[in-house]
């Protein structure tokens, strides 16, 4: 198991296809977004900007991976997004957080703006749908 460890990303994402490195990134990101905001934390960091901004573009970055490969399916897609985030404000009060309707607000607004800048990369480059 160690052995795979020592292999460079590049080559593991290789063969892989631009659909399954995109879920891969996505599942990434959205475990870094289960920790950000389900890890009970003594006191919140501050950021920029307040935390809506940080919600707004942390589904941003979730979205957008997806979006840019998986354009037949984007309801599902981003409505799936959209669940997930509705899901961490629900289970934010269970884990010593407090869930918002504001947040998910910004969660929603980060899914949209992840949709649309990958529509438009899609429209820059010639692969729009």
């Amino acid at each position: 198991m160690l052995g795979v460890l020592h292999v460079p990303i590049a080559k593991l994402l290789h063969h892989k296809s631009p659909y399954s490195i995109a879920q891969i990134v996505t599942l990434l990101i959205a475990a870094a977004i289960l920790v950000g905001t389900l890890f009970p934390v003594s006191q919140l960091p501050e950021v920029d900007g307040g935390d809506k901004a940080a919600h707004l573009i942390a589904f941003a970055l979730l979205s957008l991976p997806l979006n840019l490969v998986a354009y037949p399916r984007w309801f599902m897609l981003n409505t799936g997004f959209v669940l997930f985030g509705g899901a961490i404000e629900f289970i934010q009060p269970f884990v010593g957080r407090h869930g918002e309707w504001l947040d998910l607000g910004a969660d929603m607004l980060g899914v949209v703006g992840g949709l649309l800048v990958a529509r438009g990369l899609h429209l820059l480059i010639g692969r729009g749908d």
